[in-house]
C-alpha cells in the first residue's frame, strides 16, 4: 500500500469518526433537552403568574358556564315533555268530560217551570246550548221548549 492510499484511508476514517462523534453529541443534546420537561417547566412558570392564574380562572370560569348552560337545557328538555303530557292529559279529560256530558244529558220534555226558566234565561241573552247546559237538557229540547213558548204567545197577539 502506497501512502497516499493510507492518507485516503485514514481521512476516510477520520471523516467518518468526526461524522459518528457528531451524531453522538446531537443526540446527547437532544436527550438533554427534554420538551415534555421543557413544557412542564413552562406551564408551572405560567401557572404562578398573574397572567397565569387569570388565564387559569377564566378557564374555570368557561367551564362553569358550559356546566350552568347544560343543566338549563336539561331543565328545558324536562319542561317541555312535562309541557307535552299536561296537553294530553288535558285532551284526555275533556273528552272525558265531554263524555260525561252527552251521557248525562237525555232527551226529555221540560217541566212547565223549566220552559219558564228557558224562556226567561233566553230574553236575558243566554244561548240555546248555554241554557241547555243551565238545564241539563240537549239543544234541541231547548230549542223546541223555546219554540212552543214563542207559539202560544204570538196565536195570543
Amino acid at each position: 500500500m502506497d501512502l497516499q492510499t493510507i492518507l485516503i484511508v485514514l481521512a476516510i476514517g477520520a471523516g467518518v469518526g468526526l461524522t459518528l462523534l457528531g451524531g453522538s453529541a446531537r443526540a446527547r443534546r437532544s436527550r438533554a433537552h427534554d420538551p415534555y420537561r421543557v413544557h412542564c417547566d413552562e406551564q408551572a412558570t405560567l401557572a404562578n403568574s398573574a397572567t397565569g392564574k387569570l388565564h387559569e380562572l377564566e378557564v374555570r370560569i368557561f367551564d362553569y358556564g358550559r356546566e350552568v348552560e347544560a343543566r338549563i337545557d336539561l331543565q328545558l328538555r324536562v319542561l317541555d315533555q312535562l309541557i307535552v303530557d299536561a296537553d294530553r292529559e288535558i285532551a284526555r279529560l275533556e273528552a272525558l268530560l265531554a263524555e260525561s256530558r252527552c251521557e248525562w244529558v237525555t232527551q226529555r220534555d221540560l217541566s212547565r217551570q223549566e220552559q219558564q226558566r228557558c224562556f226567561a234565561m233566553r230574553e236575558a241573552g243566554f244561548t240555546v246550548e248555554e241554557i241547555a247546559y243551565c238545564l241539563n237538557a240537549t239543544a234541541d229540547t231547548v230549542q223546541q221548549a223555546l219554540d212552543e213558548w214563542q207559539a202560544p204567545g204570538s196565536e195570543a197577539a
